[in-house]
């Protein structure tokens, strides 16, 4: 069938379909609680890990994965889109007398907060935006520091091993390997000529489709650590895919799609919810509307009822000067019928006698409906 031509491969994600969590250790469950779910407005995880030796603090559909002991450091950072960074500080600045004395801080730079955990563990936190997609809160990558040179060999080992769309890109300090994985999420490895501290254990965790195939290859290598079960296994090394040169170090926690955990439903709270200020209803996070679009649909909304308010008002004051008992509103339901059909809607009649309902369609975008008590 002839028709439009459309770009297929621009909708291909690769056979990495998710990363899920960043595991590192903490060594003070109770600081760490100050930190990720006061300070940071994170969600501990109601079901699993509840007690004192770990701790899952959920990030809408990802996770920190925090177990109890030496205190791990991340060498890079990790991104994380949250709904408000104004609140974001305002939550930040309310833990920071607590804090002191660890190394959390905190620092507004190019429109994102750049947040440091009092272990060291950087979070570069950013706004919801069209680079996020409809992304309001979440971790979109892990960014890595890497030696130079190495960049090109990274994104070779993802896309030879697993199929992985990856792209290098110049940087004004040398290159930058992006590796897609999944729906907007990346792994970023940037290099740089500053000297990276030891690699101390911590992982990352990842989903994907093709289990067998990588597995072989990297079994093959000797590159596996761990076969932790029919669906699960472990790797640390990535390496050039030609020479078998070791290029970064970073723990894979690889899982398949038909892991039990995979696309879990992660339990968000609404960070803003205050006993003092308590709002029934508004407990679960909910991903806030654009805010440009809600300006916009709210002048129409006004406009529309500022055209209709005196013929609304006029239906009201005909309908309390005439009365009707219950289920005998026959004066009433002609008088709505009438109305409904002027607007161009076909309502259904006779229901529980004077009752009538219409089926009001919308279009593309939000649909608004104002209602008046009369």
């Amino acid at each position: 069938m002839a028709g439009k031509k459309f770009d297929r491969g621009s909708q291909d994600v690769g056979n990495i379909l998710a990363l899920e969590h960043v595991n590192v250790r903490i060594p003070d469950q109770v600081v760490a609680t100050l930190f990720y779910v006061v300070g940071l407005g994170l969600t501990r995880d109601p079901y699993l890990m509840v007690g004192i030796e770990n701790m899952w603090a959920n990030a809408g559909q990802q996770q920190f994965h925090l177990p109890t002991g030496r205190p791990q450091v991340l060498r890079g950072c990790v991104g994380l889109v949250v709904p408000d960074l104004e609140a974001l500080k305002t939550r930040l600045g309310s833990v920071s007398d607590r804090l002191a004395g660890t190394r959390f801080g905190y620092a507004v730079e190019n429109k994102h907060v750049s947040v440091t955990c009092p272990w060291g563990n950087r979070i570069r936190c950013h706004a919801p935006g069209p680079e996020w997609g409809d992304l309001t809160l979440g971790m979109p990558y892990v960014e890595f520091p890497v030696e130079p040179g190495c960049a090109p060999g990274i994104a070779a080992f993802y896309h030879t091993v697993f199929r992985a769309p990856a792209a290098v890109t110049p940087d004004g300090a040398g290159a930058v390997a992006r590796v897609q994985v999944g729906v907007r999420q990346e792994l970023v490895f940037r290099e740089t000529r500053e000297p990276s501290p030891p690699y101390d254990g911590h992982h990352i965790a990842i989903y994907i489709a093709d289990f067998s195939e990588p597995h072989r290859w990297l079994a093959e290598r000797g590159l596996v650590t761990e076969e932790s079960s029919d669906i699960q296994y472990r790797f640390t090394d990535i390496v050039d895919p030609e020479t078998a040169r070791p290029l970064f170090t970073i723990e894979h926690e690889v899982r398949c799609v038909t892991h039990p955990m995979y696309l879990r439903p992660l339990i968000n709270r609404n960070p803003a919810q205050r006993q003092a200020t308590y709002v029934r209803g508004r407990d679960a996070f909910v991903p806030p509307v654009d805010e440009r679009v809600t300006r916009e649909e709210l002048k129409r909304v006004h406009a529309a009822i500022e055209r209709h308010a005196e013929a609304i008002v006029a239906i009201g004051e005909q309908i309390r000067r005439h009365p009707e008992l219950g289920f005998k509103e026959w004066k009433t339901a002609a008088l709505v019928e009438a109305e409904f059909r002027r607007l161009g809607l076909a309502p259904r009649t006779g229901l529980a006698l004077t009752g009538l309902r219409a089926d009001v369609v919308g279009g593309a975008g939000l649909v608004g409906a104002a209602r008046s008590g009369w």
